[in-house]
């Protein structure tokens, strides 16, 4: 009689669930590499921002100020290239926040998926076992049989002498 373990169908399901876990891990590092990809971006954009204000500003000062009118059109070009800088490390520091929940919607799934190996190993384990009593008990089972066949060839034997 072959081994069959009771439990199956659960132990089915918590592998299905280990393998639903480990999918949602992936897409939630995947998520957060895009959310660490888009900082990055943001960031290289503060940094082109910041040059592009620095040298502008270089430039209003090397012209000098004898010039009335440019040295105004000057002064609102610096001043909407630093509000650009704002804006980029404003959006630098929502992009953070974002990374950072990604961060923690990975640490989650992580967590959960600790959860559902854990799950899978107990029912595993039981199920070893198991099938090792099984086979334990389909052993002593021959033994019986094979030492009840030996007694009766042993009787028969004796009982002909």
């Amino acid at each position: 009689m072959p081994f069959v373990f009771r439990l199956q169908a659960l132990l089915d399901r918590r592998i299905d669930l280990r393998k639903r876990a480990e999918d949602e891990l992936k897409a939630k590092e995947s998520e957060l590499s895009t959310e660490k990809k888009t900082l990055q971006e943001l960031e290289q954009a503060i940094e082109t921002a910041v040059a592009l204000y620095r040298r502008r500003r270089a430039e209003r000062s090397k012209s000098g100020m004898n010039r009335g009118v440019p040295i105004l059109i000057q002064n609102d070009s610096l001043i909407g290239l630093e509000m650009d800088v704002q804006e980029a490390r404003s959006a630098v520091l929502s992009q953070q926040i974002l990374v950072d929940q990604a961060l923690e919607l990975v640490k989650k799934a992580n967590a959960v998926l600790a959860s559902r190996r854990l799950d899978e190993e107990v029912l595993e384990k039981y199920r070893q076992k198991a099938k090792t009593q099984f086979e334990q008990e389909e052993s002593y089972k021959e033994e019986l049989e094979q030492d009840e066949i030996g007694s009766v060839i042993y009787l028969s034997r004796r009982a002909r002498t």
